[in-house]
């Protein structure tokens, strides 16, 4: 049974600080806008000035632009509403990672966990920007607890369910493309005795994701001449995976790799006399970056691996810069990924040595989450909790291995309901070995 007064807890707890946050959009909403922003902005913005969707790329799909014109349209075009909006999708996540852990967990850890959830960095700076990761975390969300229910009741309408929500899903960011397919899969192993049933289920629940997509796709092919959900996996396969290895290899900055790539996709479709549109840009992106990646397979393991790192990190910088405490410094990912966390530290701090202080505590607070999430994870490996094993872990390795080069720490806040639900075990399993210590303690005589 779920403990919505909990919830409502939680929900009241976590809407103090980003309400809070939600101030600064008053007098700086500048503030929100990053460079990707305005790559939403302005497909929204043509929606509602001609009711037409922009026909000239596939970088962008086509939910969170449809999200922005939605509200911009109810309530009126202005970023801090917009913001505000986004505010209560975060605190709506709160409340589905208690409904979630309540599915899979005790109830006190599927309490921990959503008021860990509420107060989570990432989940409380994330819906001030105007990205797409604080709408794609609920969707995502909903998804994996209509999933839940349906493996553990078969009732076809939550299989149908989960299917939109995950449709929608990818349709937001398509980096969860391939993530049906490793819950799928990690079901199926559970299914010996019912494995054609299963396969059926997993039949009618690809075919409403696929009808879900494919309108899109379709658009893509006919408009932009690409049948893909989107050109950007080509587009970071050069500008991010290739541009790290050659990086590494030639000792300088990503940056200049990547400001040389421009030049020399630009001479390519000259020399080839084609016509400067994304379709043959894209074709450019892997011609380029196949034959890089493939001579340099462990490099590009290790810059993988290792940039994977930069979403473990607290997203402090997201706060200060929301706050006004610092502007950010370009090129301080570049420094990260090269030379390490310290020597980014102390390029981005520069002599504001200050904020050393606002990075401590965010940074205790998420080690020890990371570490009551191993000890949950374990818990649940050694209780042979199979299903609520991968559903809470599976997330976190996905959606962070996944990104590599391209990865910074706004990234982790998709996975945050599922791993401050693995931390929230973690600090029950603790609580209750402690009480056995001390009832056995009681009882000796």
């Amino acid at each position: 049974m779920i403990p919505w007064r909990w919830g409502l807890i939680a929900v009241a707890a976590g809407l103090v600080p980003r309400l809070l946050l939600w101030t600064v959009s008053w007098s700086h909403p500048e503030r929100a806008f990053y460079s990707d922003t305005y790559t939403y902005l302005k497909p929204a913005l043509q929606l509602l000035q001609s009711g037409s969707y922009p026909a000239d790329s596939t970088l962008r799909t086509p939910v969170y632009p449809l999200f922005i014109a939605l509200t911009y349209g109810v309530f009126g075009a202005s970023p801090s509403r917009l913001i505000l909006v986004q505010m209560m999708l975060s605190a709506a996540t709160v409340l589905g990672t208690l409904v979630l852990g309540c599915r899979l967990l005790p109830r006190r850890a599927a309490i921990a966990g959503a008021l860990l959830m509420a107060f989570s960095l990432e989940s409380i700076t994330q819906p001030f920007a105007i990205l797409s990761e604080t709408l794609f975390t609920l969707l995502l969300l909903l998804s994996v607890i209509a999933w839940v229910r349906f493996t553990a009741s078969g009732r076809t309408s939550s299989l149908l369910v989960s299917a939109c929500w995950m449709g929608l899903a990818i349709l937001c960011r398509p980096i969860a493309l391939y993530f049906p397919v490793f819950l799928a899969g990690a079901w199926l192993l559970q299914q010996t005795h019912v494995m054609p049933t299963a396969l059926k289920s997993i039949a009618l629940y690809a075919l409403v994701l696929v009808a879900i997509i494919a309108p899109w796709v379709w658009r893509n092919a006919r408009s932009v001449g690409i049948a893909t959900v989107s050109a950007m996996p080509t587009y970071n396969m050069l500008y991010f995976e290739a541009a790290a290895v050659e990086a590494r290899e030639q000792q300088m900055s990503a940056d200049a790799v990547r400001s040389r790539y421009d030049r020399e996709v630009q001479d390519q479709l000259l020399g080839s006399g084609l016509e400067n549109t994304e379709a043959n840009r894209a074709r450019v992106w892997t011609e380029m970056a196949v034959p890089i990646l493939a001579a340099h397979p462990f490099e590009l393991a290790w810059v993988h691996l290792k940039a994977d790192g930069a979403g473990l990190l607290p997203d402090v910088a997201t706060l200060t810069e929301i706050l006004g405490w610092s502007t950010g410094r370009r090129g301080t990912l570049s420094i990260l990924q090269r030379d390490g966390l310290v020597a980014a530290a102390k390029y981005y701090i520069g002599d504001r040595t200050w904020l050393v202080w606002v990075f401590i505590p965010f940074t205790l607070l998420l080690l020890f989450t990371y570490l009551t999430a191993i000890w949950g994870s374990w818990t649940l490996a050694r209780s042979r909790e199979w299903c609520a094993l991968v559903v809470l872990l599976g997330p976190f390795l996905y959606f962070l291995v996944l990104p590599g080069p391209a990865s910074v720490p706004r990234f982790r806040a998709p996975v945050a309901p599922y791993l401050t639900l693995l931390s929230g075990l973690g600090i029950h399993a603790v609580l209750e070995r402690r009480q056995a210590m001390r009832e056995r303690r009681h009882s000796a005589p």
